[in-house]
């Protein structure tokens, strides 16, 4: 998955999080950024997304969300999600965010009711 400008943008709108590093290309660079980078609550939000398809579950059925921003995704920059753990009854579920050079970006724990 990749992430462009207009949806940086919608984010931005939708939370209100008008930091011009997440899509002025001047700002980025003198922040040491080669592009804008993607808003760190929207990448724990795609993780919390994936942990809900992973469990069969609504956003509705969520007790508790953990998330830890690690490194910047960069605008455009692919990006996957992989589950890292699971617990036995399928209450809670770590995802992580990886960016395409393997590192990882943000590691969500999503717990069920």
């Amino acid at each position: 998955m990749k992430l462009d400008l207009k949806q940086l943008v919608m984010y931005a709108g939708a939370s209100q999080d008008f930091n011009e590093i997440h899509y002025n290309f001047d700002v980025a660079k003198k922040a040491g950024f080669s592009r804008p980078i993607v808003h760190g609550m929207l990448t724990m939000a795609l993780c919390i997304k994936e942990a809900l398809k992973n469990l069969n579950a609504k956003p509705q059925d969520i007790k508790k969300v953990k998330a830890r921003f690690i490194n910047p995704i960069l605008l455009e920059e692919d990006i996957n999600f992989e589950i890292k753990e699971e617990s036995p009854d399928k209450k809670i579920v770590i995802v992580i965010c990886k960016k395409e050079n393997g590192e990882t970006a943000t590691e969500c724990k999503v717990e069920l009711k």
